[in-house]
């Protein structure tokens, strides 16, 4: 089975090209980098990813109770935080 399979790999391929020049390469893309485009106002916090993941969880649950049948119910007060 390994023979049938090296047999049919071939040195020129373009996923094998593609590899060996991106590999050939990547020290000369340290120096130079890529320019990755941004909107201006763009927000790379933990707190704005987490509060992201909160918000995910919190429509998923929700709209998971509604196919099952389930009404939301009134979430408890926090208590505040110490200082």
């Amino acid at each position: 089975m390994e023979k049938n399979q090296v047999k049919r790999m071939s040195m020129f391929s373009k996923s094998f090209c593609k590899g060996f020049v991106g590999g050939f390469t990547s020290p000369a893309n340290i120096f130079l980098g890529s320019k990755i485009k941004r909107p201006v106002e763009f927000d790379g916090s933990v707190e704005r990813a987490w509060r992201e993941v909160g918000r995910n969880l919190s429509d998923a649950t929700r709209s998971y109770g509604e196919s099952i049948g389930k009404a939301p119910t009134r979430t408890k007060k926090h208590r505040p935080r110490a200082a």
